[in-house]
């Protein structure tokens, strides 16, 4: 181990950075059962510097370290607050092994402080941590900590259970483990079920592994001690004599003299135990033995080896009749025992009022945490509430930009047929008497064009209102798209003529059957007739084609007209959209047809699109899906 740590220390003043910080941890590690304080001043340093350099790894094993340093010095407290520490910031990491080790230590911290529920948590949730991390060494150490932990508590039938976790393991299980937990079962059969006989059996069986281990964990004096405590049970003195002396031949070679003194009065119990005429070799052996297990407790301050081996040389020197040696040691040993349960409470006075200062600590933490995520929610509420504010803000400012357009399309709409009704009804006033019959047909006609034009402006606005607004219903039934498409063509014949425009149409077939609403059909197919008329001149050709499509009726309108921009199609079925090109007579336009079109052919199941290119007219097509059932529907009386 020497030999380790000058290596460590070397390779710390060698290194830099991230292999600096593991290489001190290294070292903390090896110091930590030879030297704790220098331990726990290198697990402090490591950890500072780790934290500089944002190396969160570093800094979590750094504070496991630590925790674990200080748990063997007794400084509980703050071992239990570093752990707790680093609990919380290995969360932050993705390595359940490192979080493991710190549970481990929790568990152990909180059973030391007579924390049981605390402790038996933490237990199971490092249990759970090296599942995850698929650490199998890790499992089965666990497993023996909770088997020896119920079995402090005198629950055989968990402690038992766990230790047999680690026997079904076979050889997949550390041998010394397997020797541990042989041991343990021994030690449940022998002290919780009084059935020493099969307590016995598995304690030799731990003996057996444990010897055939070459340096091995396992503390052979701790089994042999198992075995002579059964062999007691079961009034074998002699062999539990030979046992209990192998035991502290074991101790003494190994320097181990607390093991030695509690050997020792193990030894002394068997000699002491009632009996109707005490062996006087035995005595005086027994005697020798106790003395020195005495000076060698008072060395060492271990005050409860003292008060016990006091007591036990009382009962000697009764049996050998020296009443006053008896005396004497029976009061000092009674005072030391005094002492000794005196400062036990005190510890665990203390330990209480750890455990309930760390608990404030942990529920003032846990209440910081609840007010954090409350103004973290309120925060979020906020955001949502400005969010929605926001859109409404959005969708206002649409709606007032929109109020205004409608107000500008309404003013340009009306305007210019109101004037003309103004014109020639100003005009009719004045020169009526002067008109013959068709000059005053003529203004007539003026009049009703005029209207009609602003009921259509009006009809187009009121269309985009109930669409909006949900409210436009429909009577969905079979229309036949050529009788819809034949009346339309008709009624555009005439002002294409006018404009000196020509018009042809083409059906693929005698009838096209499809499911919609007869009015909404004709105003889709209006809009598209509509603007090629409006937006043509000269000796332009407005064509309409109906034909089949794979499963769908195609109804194409094309024109020769302007034709549209990349930016025209884009907006093509947007309302109030203004585009390039401007009709070619007097006509108005609103600017919501396209859209209107667009909105009752998607509502009605169809697609409507738009081919075309600056310059180059404009084909715009609509699809409806063909129905087959639909001709014998229509067909029927």
């Amino acid at each position: 181990m020497k030999t380790r740590i000058a290596e460590l220390r070397h390779a710390i003043a060698a290194a830099d950075g991230r292999e600096k910080i593991d290489r001190m941890n290294d070292l903390a590690y090896a110091l930590g059962m030879i030297d704790v304080e220098e331990s726990i001043g290198i697990s402090r340093k490591a950890m500072k510097v780790a934290e500089n350099v944002a190396y969160r790894r570093g800094q979590v094993t750094s504070m496991w370290l630590l925790s674990e340093a200080l748990r063997h010095s007794d400084r509980n407290r703050e071992a239990l607050l570093q752990a707790r520490e680093a609990l919380a910031l290995v969360r932050t990491l993705d390595d359940r092994e490192l979080q493991a080790r710190i549970l481990s230590v929790l568990a152990i911290l909180h059973e030391t402080l007579g924390d049981k529920a605390g402790a038996l948590e933490h237990y199971l949730l490092c249990l759970e941590s090296y599942r995850a991390a698929d650490c199998a060494e890790g499992v089965q150490y666990t497993y023996l900590n909770i088997g020896n932990f119920y079995f402090k508590t005198g629950d055989a039938r968990k402690a038992r259970e766990y230790y047999n976790h680690i026997l079904q393991q076979g050889q997949d299980a550390e041998a010394a483990l397997r020797s541990l937990a042989l041991d343990g079962i021994g030690g449940v059969l022998t002290s919780l079920e009084n059935r020493p006989r099969e307590g016995l059996r598995f304690h030799r069986q731990s003996l057996r592994l444990a010897q055939s281990l070459k340096n091995s964990k396992v503390n052979l004096f701790m089994i042999l001690s198992n075995i002579g405590t059964a062999l007691v049970r079961l009034k074998n003195f002699e062999e539990a004599r030979k046992q209990l002396f192998t035991a502290l031949e074991l101790c003494r070679r190994k320097g181990r003299d607390r093991d030695s003194i509690m050997c020792i009065l193990h030894i002394g119990e068997l000699y002491l135990r009632d009996r109707d005429e005490p062996d006087a070799d035995e005595l005086a052996e027994c005697l020798g033995l106790l003395r020195e297990a005495l000076s060698m407790a008072q060395s060492m301050g271990f005050a409860q080896g003292e008060y016990r081996t006091r007591l036990l040389l009382a009962r000697a020197h009764k049996l050998s009749g020296d009443f006053e040696q008896a005396l004497a040691q029976h009061e000092l040993g009674f005072r030391l025992q005094q002492e000794y349960n005196s400062r036990q409470a005190e510890i665990s006075i203390r330990n209480l009022t750890i455990l309930h200062e760390l608990e404030s600590i942990r529920s003032a933490r846990d209440q910081a945490e609840k007010d954090k995520a409350q103004l973290e929610l309120k925060k979020a509420e906020l955001s949502e509430a400005l969010a929605a504010l926001q859109s409404l803000n959005k969708q206002l400012l649409r709606l007032d930009k929109e109020k205004s357009s409608l107000l500008d399309v309404v003013a340009h709409e009306l305007k210019t047929p109101l004037a003309g009704i103004n014109l020639v009804a100003g005009m009719l006033n004045d020169r009526l008497e002067e008109l013959s019959p068709g000059a005053l047909r003529s203004q007539l006609t003026v009049i009703a064009e005029s209207s009609r034009s602003m009921l259509s402006a009006l009809g187009s606005m009121l269309d985009a209102r109930a669409i909006e607004s949900g409210r436009r219903s429909f009577n969905r039934r079979p229309v036949d798209l050529v009788a819809i498409l034949r009346k339309l063509v008709e009624l555009y014949e005439v002002p294409a003529l006018r404009k000196g425009i020509g018009f042809t149409s083409r059906y693929a077939v005698s009838e096209a059957f499809v499911l919609g609403d007869r009015l909404a059909l004709t105003q889709v197919f209006d809009n598209p007739l509509s603007n090629a008329v409006k937006f043509s001149s000269g000796d332009a050709v407005v064509a309409l084609e109906l034909q089949r499509r794979d499963s769908c009726w195609r109804v194409e309108v094309r024109d020769s007209g302007p034709g549209l921009t990349a930016d025209d199609r884009r907006r093509l079925f947007s309302r109030f959209t203004p585009l390039s090109a401007s009709p070619s007579g007097s006509e108005e336009s609103s600017g919501l047809g396209l859209w209107i079109a667009y909105e009752l052919v998607t509502t009605l199941g169809g697609t409507i699109g738009c081919e075309s290119r600056k310059g180059k007219g404009a084909c715009f097509y609509v699809h409806f899906p063909i129905r087959h059932d639909l001709v014998h529907t229509a067909a029927a009386p």
